[in-house]
C-alpha cells in the first residue's frame, strides 16, 4: 500500500468531536533493526497455518529458536499512520502515545462501537485533558506493510516506536514550554511488550508507562495461538499477503480477548469484522523481546484482566510463586528503579479490557494513576497558563 509524502505532522483533516480536535497524520521514519532470519516457509494453505500453530505452541520446544538461522540487519523507510488528538482549548504539555496489540489497529483506543462509548481517547482527552497519539503498528492497517516473516518483527516495530517517540519530542506543540513536555507510553498486549522494550533499551525515552493486558510471562502464549484458530488472512482480504495470520472465527476472538460475562455480545461480531492480523515474524519474536530489567525511574502501571489468556493462562492469581500476589505482580522485579509500580488486576476481565463492560473503570484507573504520579495533564495545563 502506497502513501503520499507529507510534511511531518501535516494535517490531513480536522475533526471536532465533543471537546477534542483530532487529525490523521502520516509520519515518515527511517529505521534499522537486527531481525532474525528464520528457516521456515510461509504457510499458505489452512493446513499449513495449522501446522505452524502446532509447531509454535508445542510444549517443551522453543520453536523460534529451533528455526533460527541467523540475524540480519533490516533498514528502510516506512510510513507510520497515526491520529493525534488534543483538547479543544489547546494541546498542553503531556502526550500519551497509544500502541495497540495483536488483532487490532489504532482504533482499539477509539472504538466506534456503541457510538464511541468505548473510546479510551474520549476519556483521556475530554475528561482528563491529555493529548494522544494513536498509531497503527508497523505492518498493520494503514502504516507501511512489509515482508511478514523477515521484516515485520518485534525489533523493527520497536524501532518504529522509538522513532515515533523521538519525532513527538522534536515536534511537540508550540504551547508546551521547553523542558516540561512529557510523553507517556500507554500500550496493550504486544504494544506493551514493545513499550517495555523501549523503556529497557532507552529509559529516557518515556516519562511514564501504562502496560495494559500484559505481564512479564510468556508461558501461555501457546494458549493464545491455539485459541485463535489461526487462518491465513488471505482467506479474508487481499489487503495483506500470505504470512499474516488472523483469528479463524468469532469464537476464536472471543476466546482470546473477552472474559466470561464481561462483554456486550454484539461487540464480538464487531471486533471480528474490524480486526487486524498478526505477522508471522511478530509471533516468532515476541517472546524473545521479553527479557532483562529496566533502569526506568518513572511511574509504571500494569493493569491486566483476572482472566487474561495469553499472559496469565486465564487465571492471573495462580502464580506458583509465594512471593507474588499475581502473575502481573512479578513485573515489579523488572523495574527495580521505578518511582512506583502499580499492579491492578481487573476482576473477571479478559485480555481485551477496552472491549468489556468495565472499560470506563479501567480508563479512570489508568488516567487517575498518571495524575497521582505527577503526570496530570490538568496540572501541566495550569502550569502553562500561569
Amino acid at each position: 500500500m502506497g502513501f503520499h509524502s507529507l510534511l511531518l505532522l501535516a494535517m490531513l483533516a480536522w475533526t471536532l468531536v465533543s471537546a477534542r480536535k483530532c487529525q490523521n497524520i502520516t509520519i515518515p521514519v527511517q529505521i534499522s533493526a537486527r531481525n532474525a532470519a528464520f528457516d521456515v516457509a510461509v504457510p499458505r494453505s489452512g493446513l499449513e497455518v495449522t501446522d505452524f500453530a502446532l509447531d509454535f505452541g508445542r510444549q517443551g520446544n522453543n520453536y523460534s529458536q529451533s528455526i533460527l538461522h541467523d540475524y540480519i540487519t533490516v533498514t528502510g523507510s516506512y510510513q507510520i499512520f497515526a491520529t493525534y488528538c488534543s483538547p479543544d482549548d489547546g494541546p498542553g504539555s503531556v502526550l500519551q502515545i497509544l500502541t495497540h496489540g495483536i488483532g487490532f489497529d489504532k482504533s482499539y483506543w477509539d472504538l466506534p462501537f456503541n457510538n464511541f462509548n468505548y473510546s479510551y481517547i474520549a476519556v483521556a482527552v475530554d475528561q482528563y485533558g491529555y493529548s494522544t497519539l494513536a498509531w497503527d503498528r508497523l505492518g498493520i492497517a494503514n502504516s507501511s506493510h512489509g515482508d511478514p516473516l523477515a521484516e515485520i518483527q518485534t525489533p523493527l516495530t520497536q524501532a518504529a516506536l522509538a522513532a515515533l517517540t523521538d519525532h513527538a519530542r522534536k515536534h511537540h506543540s508550540p504551547g508546551s514550554p521547553d523542558g516540561s513536555f512529557k510523553i507517556i507510553h500507554v500500550a496493550h498486549s504486544f504494544g506493551a511488550v514493545l513499550s517495555y522494550g523501549l523503556a529497557r533499551d532507552d529509559p529516557s525515552a518515556t516519562d511514564g508507562l501504562i502496560l495494559q493486558g500484559w505481564a512479564m510471562e510468556k508461558t501461555y502464549f501457546s494458549y493464545f495461538v491455539f485459541g485463535g484458530n489461526l487462518i491465513s488472512v488471505t482467506d479474508l482480504t487481499s489487503a495483506y499477503e500470505a504470512g499474516y495470520l488472523a483469528a479463524g472465527n468469532q469464537a476464536a476472538l472471543h476466546t482470546n480477548f473477552l472474559g466470561p460475562g464481561q462483554y456486550d455480545p454484539d461487540i464480538v461480531a464487531y471486533a471480528y469484522a474490524n480486526g487486524q492480523p498478526a505477522a508471522m515474524g511478530e509471533l516468532l519474536t515476541i517472546g524473545g523481546a521479553m527479557y532483562g530489567t529496566s533502569d526506568f525511574s518513572g511511574p509504571v502501571m500494569v493493569i491486566t484482566g483476572e482472566r487474561d489468556l495469553p499472559f496469565c493462562g486465564g487465571n492471573c492469581y495462580v502464580t506458583g510463586d509465594n512471593n507474588a500476589d499475581s502473575i502481573p505482580d512479578m513485573a515489579k522485579r523488572f523495574f527495580p528503579n521505578a518511582k512506583d509500580v502499580n499492579v491492578t488486576i481487573v476482576a473477571g476481565g479478559g485480555h481485551g479490557l477496552n472491549m468489556e463492560y468495565g472499560h470506563e473503570t479501567v480508563y479512570r484507573a489508568m488516567n487517575d494513576f498518571l495524575g497521582s504520579s505527577g503526570l496530570s495533564a490538568q496540572s501541566s495545563r495550569r502550569d502553562v497558563a500561569e
